[in-house]
């Protein structure tokens, strides 16, 4: 029944329901789902799976199931590149999408990353706005925002809580400073730093402009005292690939050579990548991948006609999918 197919399954919280994603190609997938107490929770060779969502074109991702509704909230780009969150019933959402309820619809400027459900009526809600996460808490039962918890520029991730739980961990890490834990208590309604660190180094934000007029997102790295003088040594990156987005990251050794070497780093957040949604990852996939090639062209001819730095003071990095 599944040959050739990609199977992962998982169990509900309240350990009920087992939910089997079959995935085909790219990142879309059916779902399956399967009440264990008609079971009796016994081993099955082949159990007696009935079909929940099943759409060639979207993913879809169980988050949490809700005995009390009967209901479960689910991530998905259905209809949604940048994707949404629904909440679906298990016995209607076969049915259709009008059978879906959205709680936190589409934004078409910013990326739905991810969601956790934490602190009983709660959801952690990371999104990628302009080549940076931020983190907000939303209402589990309407989708409503609640608030922002503030972070400054970097990346969120490995976001972890439970609804029985008062508090959450997450980890956020930027140019500057290396991973952190955090610990969010929602009892408190406040947030506590495991580990304090030190910013010693200065940050900003650019726009390139390709030749088609677009802006390219840049990130510089480098030392407070630098002159734009044209004789900076620079390393440029980029990638543009796989949707995956190219976000603030800790880096040791690129800031030894910003510290110690005097040098500059900049990030190319080129067409390709995953900064901006499916249609950013579109325009530089296949027959338009030659756009990342002249985004990162763009960004180097950027960097010269600024003075950050000359053609023989520029190295540029990348590799794998992105051919640099």
């Amino acid at each position: 029944m599944f040959d050739n197919f990609i199977i992962v399954g998982s169990v509900s919280r309240d350990g009920r329901f087992l939910f089997v994603y079959v995935y085909d190609r790219d990142n879309a997938n059916t779902i399956y789902y399967l009440d264990l107490n008609s079971i009796n929770f016994k081993i099955h060779r082949r159990p007696p799976l009935t079909l929940l969502i099943h759409d060639t074109r979207a993913f879809f991702v169980i988050l949490d199931y809700d005995h009390e509704t009967e209901s479960a909230i689910v991530l998905t780009d259905h209809s949604a590149p940048n994707r949404k969150l629904i909440r679906i019933k298990i016995t209607t959402a076969m049915l259709g999408c009008a059978h879906w309820e959205t709680l936190i619809p589409e934004d078409p400027k910013r990326a739905l990353e991810s969601v956790v459900p934490v602190a009983g009526d709660k959801l952690m809600v990371i999104y990628i706005e302009d080549v940076k996460t931020f983190l907000y808490v939303h209402c589990y039962k309407t989708g409503k925002l609640l608030y922002k918890i503030s972070l400054g520029i970097g990346t969120v991730s490995q976001c972890y809580g439970d609804r029985e739980d008062t508090e959450a961990f997450f980890s956020f890490n930027s140019f500057l400073e290396a991973p952190t834990i955090y610990r969010a208590d929602f009892s408190l309604v406040a947030k506590t730093s495991l580990l304090q660190l030190e910013q010693i180094r200065h940050r900003n934000e650019w726009r390139g402009v390709n030749v088609t007029g677009l802006e390219i997102p840049i990130f510089i790295i480098a030392r407070k005292d630098v002159k734009r003088n044209g004789q900076n040594p620079t390393l440029l990156y980029g990638y543009g690939g796989f949707n995956i987005p190219v976000l603030p990251s800790y880096s040791s050794h690129r800031n030894i050579f910003v510290k110690h070497f005097h040098g500059i780093v900049a990030i190319a957040n080129i067409r390709g990548g995953g900064e901006y949604g499916e249609h950013w990852h579109e325009c530089g996939a296949r027959e338009h991948k030659q756009n990342v090639f002249d985004d990162f062209i763009s960004a180097a001819e950027f960097l010269i006609k600024n003075k950050f730095t000359s053609p023989k003071k520029l190295a540029i990095q990348g590799g794998s999918n992105g051919d640099f």
